[in-house]
């Protein structure tokens, strides 16, 4: 029955196309925050701030969301994946299938796309890429018990430092965050202290650091705790911190706090080795999701 009711309502599902003023923002985020797969990216909020003026494909009164980031060059509209969202795509409280899938990649507004789809958008096309994930439906004890020698190795180093951990305001964040020497120089901090301070705001986006016994700030990290999933966003150490192994200790803590108390912790990646392996140490798997792209001409290819 259950599986009649699917193929049914797939038939006669109405996708819309909204354009960005069109779009019921509390509705949206009422819909995001319910959805089995709902992400912090896919949040209004989150969106305004990373990909202004985004639109969406609609079916169903608000049942099935899809967000959309149209740019155009040349009068040809393209559509990209958004800067600092891991992961869009299909959202839904109820069951998405990949036919379902395929009704809003049809109705994309666009040949020429780049998206990344969400773990839960089942599809063998694309390219798949790797997230790593840890289940926090265990006690701490036994999420410890699954650590890497290497990891428990640099959490007693960090530990025998006399860190303290703390939350951080948003202010002490970002004054810690902004001196720290990024090893990438293309890193937006305008962009980042606007979704941090955005989620922030909202009780979704939560600061913290590791303090050192002469009130140094040697590790930082804003995380999401949003729809029972704990995202690991915004990372940084001193170079005190990284000769402390100060990040090992700082992701400990906070499973610490959270064993059984949510449902995911997820790392964001990666698809670089030494990064992944920090990650595998602490027992994550992979959760992948794919990344379609059609028609992605030199002179398009971008980001928002």
């Amino acid at each position: 029955m259950y599986f009649c009711c699917i193929i049914k309502r797939s038939r006669c599902m109405q996708i819309e196309y909204m354009d960005h003023s069109s779009i019921d923002k509390k509705k949206w985020d009422e819909a995001i925050l319910s959805a089995d797969n709902g992400l912090l990216y896919a949040c209004s909020w989150y969106l305004d701030c990373i990909a202004p003026k985004w639109d969406a494909l609609i079916a169903n009164d608000y049942e099935y969301l899809f967000p959309i980031t149209v740019k155009h060059k040349y009068k040809l509209p393209y559509l990209v994946q958004p800067f600092l969202a891991q992961q869009l795509g299909l959202f839904s409280s109820n069951r998405i299938t990949e036919s379902i899938l395929h009704k809003f990649i049809n109705k994309l507004p666009s040949y020429s796309y780049e998206i990344n789809l969400n773990y839960a958008n089942t599809t063998q096309e694309g390219i798949q890429m790797t997230n790593l994930v840890l289940a926090l439906d265990k006690p701490y004890e036994q999420l410890q018990s699954a650590y890497s020698k290497n990891t428990l190795r640099n959490i007693i180093k960090a530990g025998s430092k006399g860190y303290r951990f703390s939350d951080l305001s948003f202010d002490a964040f970002i004054k810690c965050y902004q001196t720290i020497d990024h090893r990438d120089k293309k890193v937006n901090q305008l962009l980042i202290s606007k979704v941090i301070k955005a989620g922030f705001d909202r009780g979704y986006i939560h600061c913290c650091g590791l303090i050192s016994p002469y009130d140094s700030v040697d590790a930082v990290l804003a995380f999401g705790n949003f729809n029972g999933r704990i995202s690991y966003l915004f990372p940084a150490s001193s170079e005190q911190g990284k000769q402390n192994s100060a990040m090992f200790m700082l992701v400990d803590e906070l499973l610490k706090l959270y064993a059984t108390k949510a449902g995911w912790f997820d790392f964001e990646g990666s698809m670089i080795e030494g990064i992944a392996r920090f990650y595998r140490g602490f027992g994550a798997i992979e959760q992948p999701y794919r990344v379609l792209k059609q028609l992605r001409p030199s002179f398009l290819i971008g980001k928002i």
